[in-house]
Parts: structure tokens; sequence; C-alpha cells
């Protein structure tokens, strides 16, 4: 008896056999393993998943690289106490950290901080001047 192919099960095969070839090219790396790139992907992979220690470990390497993405996410965990025990005053110091690199959203969130009082003293012309800043490198809300 002969079973005949469906044209599902054809384009399965094809697609399967397309990803596992995918997974057999060697992609180009850094020296230390894996791009900041490929590594800020993973973490907020984690993240997502709520593997939260996970994410917190990997965002904690790529901001000891001066990665502002994983400054930015280190920030965030630390001040909702994702993965780790709440830290604001931290939080707030990487924030500043990604935001002398320039990074948008991390000046974006220091400014509310010094709008609002939150962490720092309420500071409104520092606010300002950071929104400023904000828009001066591309933010759309500043």
């Amino acid at each position: 008896m002969k079973i005949a192919k469906s044209p599902v099960n054809s384009r399965f095969s094809r697609l399967l056999a397309f990803v596992l070839f995918l997974f057999a090219i060697p992609f180009p790396s850094s020296a230390s393993g894996d791009t900041q790139e490929v590594m800020a992907l993973k973490a907020y992979a984690d993240f997502k998943m709520g593997l939260y220690e996970s994410a917190f470990t990997q965002f904690e390497r790529l901001a000891s690289m001066n990665n502002t993405q994983g400054l930015l996410n280190l920030a965030i965990m630390l001040d909702e106490g994702l993965g780790c025990a709440s830290d604001p005053q931290r939080a707030t110091e990487l924030l500043e950290q990604a935001a002398s690199l320039g990074h948008v959203n991390a000046i974006e969130k220091l400014a509310r901080r010094y709008q609002v009082g939150k962490v720092v003293t309420q500071d409104k012309r520092r606010a300002i001047d950071l929104f400023q800043k904000a828009a001066s490198v591309g933010s759309g809300e500043s």
C-alpha cells in the first residue's frame, strides 16, 4: 500500500530541512563567544519567558561591557526587583551610564525620574535638559 504525499507534508519537510540547514551554518562570533547583539537577544528572550535570574545575569554581563541595552534592561530589572532584589539607586546609576552613552530610552527614563523626584531629588531643570537631549538624539516623545 502506497501512502500519497500531501502538499502540506511536502512543504513541512522542505521547511524542516531548511531550518536544520540554518542551524548547521557556522555564524561568526566574537572571541569571547556570542556577539553582544546575540547576547542581548538571548537575555531579552529569557526576560520575556519569565526567566528573570538568567536574564539578569546576562544583562549584567552586557552592562559590564558598556552595552547600552544591557545597562537599560538591567536598570529596569533592578527597579522592579525582577531576578534580583529591588535596588532603585543602582538602577539610577545604570540609567545615568546608559544616558551618558546616548541611549535615548535611558535618557527619557532618567528625565522622568528628575521630573517627579523618583529616587533622585526632583530637579525640573535637569529633567528639561535631559528631555531636550533625548529629542536631539531622536526621541519622538521628547
